[in-house]
């Protein structure tokens, strides 16, 4: 497996990932948990209210706080309220009035039926009265809510006070939900985001586990590919040796054994051409940009030499090739010479390649503040708008090249794209199918 520093960045990048996702998940479920008490608690507040506001409390001072107020009309009549009440909230438990007498707090009435073992009848002492449940008499508090337990279990409840017309305290009004149901509400909505990051996390494991087996493969890629081309090119560069050998003594040779010859011999050097650019692909993947051999390249005498190379191959298609004047001695790239002169090398071979007989080459150059643009310009055959963005893929080649000619590994592309990364700069094109392609390279100054 191929293990660099970029490995060991991306794998901290992971785990700081990670630790974000789980601080975030973190706040998230505090921020939720505290959040949907608050609503739960302001929403049985306002259910106190809304019940106590619908309540006839005109006969409330002429009850005496003891059993025989069962026996009044009124007391009745706001029995019936309070069990209507419980009927139309059933996350309720209990609805009750208090009364406050000689420092103790009394049932007044609650929405119990007299056979039920939760009753409470009348005037029957509330001996579990809590701090808060004392201040609304004394204190005269404002509506308040409490997580207490009692007799009768652990619950949540609200206490609204009961006014009569003229100000004074009748009673207070309390409502009662099981602590039960209480926790469960608050569990529930707790665990969507914890649930969401542990999710998170588990496809971002998955993500890791998935890069490392695809490094892992890469990096057996790369040895096969180096292993099977250094055994592939030794042979074929014997064959070469050979049949070149043959060719210079094959004066008394018929015609069609040198042809074969020479179709030998052409075969063998495009087959050492492709396990080259294949070797050099596999070179760059593990290449340190930090550790290349970096010289100032004289732009112009780069281009000239590649155009002087290409001369054949330009009188052969009768193609025009032009150097942006802009392009002058002074003009130089700072990089590894070797892969530079490739990338252009590659661009501009291309260009001539797909270009039709009689076409034009151009290379052009703009120089911006901090980087500097090199363009070849060909009117060959473009690129689809569907190949356009596998035009860097290794070993991509589209219909219309391959129609073209059947030459070429579809390896080249990938090469340029690997320089220009490798010395910090960027490639990229414009085409328009059947008429042409522009390539660009911005390297920095």
């Amino acid at each position: 497996m191929r293990y660099d520093s970029r490995d060991k960045s991306f794998s901290w990048y992971y785990l700081l990932v990670i630790v974000v996702v789980i601080v975030i998940g973190t706040i998230l479920s505090i921020v939720t948990y505290k959040q949907t008490a608050k609503n739960i608690k302001e929403d049985l507040l306002k259910n106190a209210a809304s019940i106590a506001g619908v309540l006839d409390t005109s006969g409330i001072s002429s009850w005496s706080g003891v059993e025989s107020d069962i026996e009044i009309p009124s007391h009745i009549a706001m029995k019936r309220r309070l069990e209507k009440a419980l009927e139309l909230n059933g996350n309720l438990r209990f609805v009750y009035l208090w009364g406050f007498r000689d420092g103790h707090i009394y049932f007044m009435i609650d929405s119990e039926p007299p056979f039920s073992e939760d009753y409470s009848p009348p005037g029957q002492i509330y001996g579990e009265a809590t701090k808060l449940d004392r201040d609304m008499f004394l204190e005269r508090l404002p509506p308040s809510i409490e997580l207490n337990t009692d007799r009768w279990g652990t619950w949540l409840s609200a206490l609204t006070p009961i006014m009569g017309d003229s100000g004074e305290l009748l009673a207070v009004m309390g409502i009662d939900m099981n602590a039960d149901q209480y926790y469960r509400t608050l569990y529930v909505y707790t665990a969507i985001p914890i649930v969401v990051t542990i999710f998170v996390i588990l496809l971002m494991l998955i993500g890791l586990m998935l890069y490392r087996k695809e490094e892992e493969f890469l990096g057996f890629k790369s040895e096969l590919v180096a292993i099977a081309s250094h055994e592939i090119r030794s042979p074929l560069t014997g064959i070469s040796w050979l049949t070149e050998n043959l060719i210079k003594s094959s004066d008394n040779l018929p015609q069609k054994q040198k042809d074969d010859l020479n179709t030998i011999r052409h075969k063998c050097h495009e087959l050492i051409a492709t396990i080259n650019d294949l070797l050099s692909v596999n070179v760059l993947e593990k290449l340190d940009k930090r550790k290349l051999a970096k010289t100032s390249i004289g732009a112009k005498a780069m281009f000239e030499e590649i155009k002087a190379n290409a001369a054949l191959n330009l009188a052969e298609k009768k193609i025009e090739l032009v150097i942006d004047e802009a392009i002058t001695p002074e003009t130089n790239i700072l990089g590894d010479k070797e892969q530079i002169d490739r990338l252009f090398d590659n661009l501009i071979s291309n260009a001539i390649k797909y270009s039709k007989d009689g076409g034009k080459v151009s290379i052009n150059f703009e120089a911006l503040p901090r980087s500097q643009i090199f363009s070849v310009k060909d009117t060959g055959i473009g690129i689809s708008k569907d190949d356009a963005y596998k035009v860097f893929k290794e070993f991509f080649r589209s219909k219309a090249a391959r129609l073209a000619t059947k030459e070429g590994t579809g390896l080249g592309l990938r090469y340029v794209k690997q320089v220009a990364e490798l010395h910090s700069g960027k490639v990229w094109f414009e085409s328009e199918e059947g008429k042409g392609s522009t390539f660009y390279v911005e390297l920095p100054v």
